[in-house]
């Protein structure tokens, strides 16, 4: 159950994204008002085939009904400065934020709408990829994930 209220954050992995690569992995998000993507580039073996051993692929990850999101600082030099990275947060990885401070801060924001409810607020997920030169967050309700393989 969402907890507006809540202060007890926690980041888990998130399953089934390739990590980005280190160095130069040219993050790229494309938003509109009710559409999210977020790309880049990753060489994490545990998605690559052996048949492109050696070579970077694309990760395409679309969100479904983002809510909001940010991107930029901080990079990998300053990410000991996020507020989550007392609890893990680290450079070249995906995350979701268990009990999101963010998502209570977006629904306390939306409290004083006369049609407001916290349960509008229950699915929504927030995840963070963390990159050479910036981070990445994203409030959703789910993602889905597709993977290019270079042909090269």
């Amino acid at each position: 159950m969402f907890n507006r209220k809540s202060d007890s954050q926690k980041l888990v992995g998130v399953k089934g994204v390739p990590d980005p690569m280190t160095g130069a992995p040219h993050p790229d998000m494309r938003a509109k008002e009710h559409f999210l993507d977020l790309s880049y580039s990753s060489v994490d073996d545990d998605y690559r085939p052996k048949e492109s051993d050696g070579f970077e692929f694309q990760v395409v990850i679309t969100f479904d009904c983002p809510y909001a999101h940010f991107f930029g600082p901080p990079n990998e030099e300053a990410i000991a400065g996020h507020p989550l990275a007392k609890n893990g947060l680290h450079p070249f990885s995906s995350f979701e934020v268990i009990n999101s401070k963010w998502i209570a801060e977006l629904c306390n924001r939306n409290f004083v709408h006369k049609y407001h409810s916290d349960k509008m607020f229950e699915n929504y997920r927030h995840f963070i990829f963390t990159f050479h030169d910036s981070t990445a967050e994203i409030i959703a309700e789910n993602y889905s994930v597709e993977i290019y393989h270079s042909t090269a």
